[in-house]
């Protein structure tokens, strides 16, 4: 038998064998005992039929037959033989029998490639350290206490203190109205730290049912022109600040104090930008990996991380996509999935080589912050997440990120954070 393997590009291989008629003789005649065990002709009982006669009557169309099977083990035996990692079954792209002499036929599949990491060790990272100062903190502040005022109506916002709620819509530079930039019903509180100046000074003093152009710029900083049309003007009325209202905004019984509120909204701020900075660097130390360790990726991964995301969408939609939503969802899903088996190739080798491994500490945490919570006694709690397969892999993941941070060399940022400011709309 002539056997020979062929690299393609990426993780594609090609697989071509010929085999004599002596040498699928031993196949055939495997092929035709198991037709035996099917057929039945008059004066045998089914599976009693003579093998010669079998093969008289039906010996060369089970030959055709057989040669599909034929070519899938004798595939199927070399991967075997040779230890190949293999990540599909393979496909047949050519066969071709000669009755009496010879098959010829090749498979082409696909390879799990041998990751070879680099670079995962000394890597350079920047961590953000977000900064909450006294000012984003007031602006928190006043949030929460607007989000709590009630409205009265009033025919013209006289100060800041006013809520406005307007139609808008965008002007061509004729005046015209451009279709699809306009919004309806779009509420604007003037004392909103994050409006616009020029916003905040063309609809001070506005009455209801009053119209009036605001010329703005646009984030390329081109000329703008916005209509606004004033349906309802409402004066703010802030909540009484006392100990009821700081409990309720709190979600805490010992928050008595405007003072304690504004300490709570700081705690609440840092935890959350906190996270933010750990979910950045967790984002940065993947795209380094991957940038910094380029891995050929099968065909077969991609395909079956878009397929997930088909199906994921679907059932968003609660509607089956069309092929043209397919095709364009799977162009563009394409470097997104490329991104993902890359860093689950990575992520594995990793582990390998720095042999990772779950312990029961690593699920100790989050036993300790919710077996009050679903009232499961401790023990339980960790046999059941430890039982999770989807917690498992994140906690997994996380250990493998941790590692790469602790080896690396990270420099820290101290960033003030500021709100964004929308320039091409109210």
């Amino acid at each position: 038998m002539e056997e020979s393997l062929k690299e393609l590009d990426n993780c594609k291989r090609e697989f071509e064998a010929t085999l004599s008629y002596e040498e699928l003789q031993p196949y055939f005649d495997e092929a035709i005992a198991e037709q035996r065990k099917k057929l039945t002709l008059p004066g045998f009982r089914k599976g009693k039929v003579p093998l010669n006669l079998i093969r008289k009557n039906f010996g060369d169309s089970i030959e055709h037959l057989a040669v599909e099977d034929i070519a899938n083990k004798v595939f199927r035996d070399y991967v075997l033989k040779n230890k190949i990692d293999i990540v599909t079954a393979g496909s047949l792209d050519f066969i071709e029998y000669q009755p009496k002499d010879n098959l010829k036929f090749k498979i082409n599949f696909e390879v799990r490639p041998d990751v070879e990491l680099k670079n995962y060790k000394g890597i350079e990272l920047t961590k953000i350290n977000y900064e909450v100062d006294e000012e984003f903190v007031d602006s928190e502040v006043k949030l929460h206490l607007y989000q709590n005022s009630s409205f009265e109506l009033d025919g013209e916002a006289l100060d800041d203190e006013y809520r406005l709620t307007m139609d808008v819509n965008n002007l061509d530079e004729n005046g015209e109205l451009i279709i699809g930039q306009s919004e309806k019903d779009v509420h604007v509180y003037l004392n909103n730290p994050d409006l616009l100046p020029e916003i905040k000074s063309a609809l001070r003093g506005i009455r209801e049912g009053e119209e009036r152009i605001i010329d703005m710029k646009n984030s390329e900083g081109v000329p703008v022109k916005t209509k606004v049309t004033i349906k309802r003007v409402e004066k703010v009325i802030p909540p009484e600040l006392n100990e009821e209202l700081f409990k309720k905004l709190s979600g805490k019984d010992d928050v008595k104090t405007e003072q304690e509120f504004r300490e709570t909204i700081r705690k609440s701020l840092e935890n959350y930008y906190e996270n933010e900075s750990k979910k950045q660097l967790s984002a940065a130390t993947i795209k380094k990996l991957i940038d910094s360790n380029p891995i050929p990726i099968p065909e077969f991964y991609i395909e079956n991380i878009i397929d997930g995301m088909y199906k994921n969408y679907e059932e968003r939609l609660k509607r089956k996509l069309t092929p043209e939503e397919k095709e364009q969802m799977k162009n563009s899903s394409r470097p997104i999935a490329h991104e993902q088996a890359s860093w689950y190739m990575i992520r594995e080798k990793i582990i390998e080589l720095e042999d990772l491994k779950l312990t029961e500490d690593d699920f100790a945490e989050m036993v300790k912050l919710n077996f009050e919570r679903f009232n499961i006694p401790p023990d339980k709690l960790l046999e059941t997440y430890m039982k999770n397969p989807s917690l498992t892999e994140n906690l997994l993941t996380e250990k493998v990120i941790d590692f790469v941070v602790s080896n690396a060399n990270v420099t820290e940022e101290t960033k003030k954070i500021e709100t964004q400011k929308t320039e091409t709309q109210i």
